[in-house]
């Protein structure tokens, strides 16, 4: 269940550690640049506290979340 949020711009500087403090036991979260990584793990999106309210507080910005699959088709359509 790994997902990629593409942030509209710098995301707040402590946003990681923030949302580190909500993660679940199995998800872990990776902050690089303008994009947040996001897996989610066995439990899967429908059981997290990272709820779109936590992105938006945590990061300051606002950004999109696709999963890995539908990311790479968007690609693949615009290649």
């Amino acid at each position: 269940m790994l997902h990629i949020m593409l942030l509209e711009g710098t995301p707040n500087s402590d946003a990681e550690q923030v949302l580190d403090e909500r993660l679940q036991p199995g998800e872990r979260i990776a902050l690089r640049g303008r994009e947040l990584w996001i897996d989610y793990g066995q439990g899967g999106a429908g059981g997290t506290k990272l709820t779109r309210a936590v992105f938006d507080r945590a990061l300051g910005v606002a950004g999109t979340a696709r999963n890995l699959l539908t990311l790479r088709r968007l690609v693949e359509l615009t290649a």
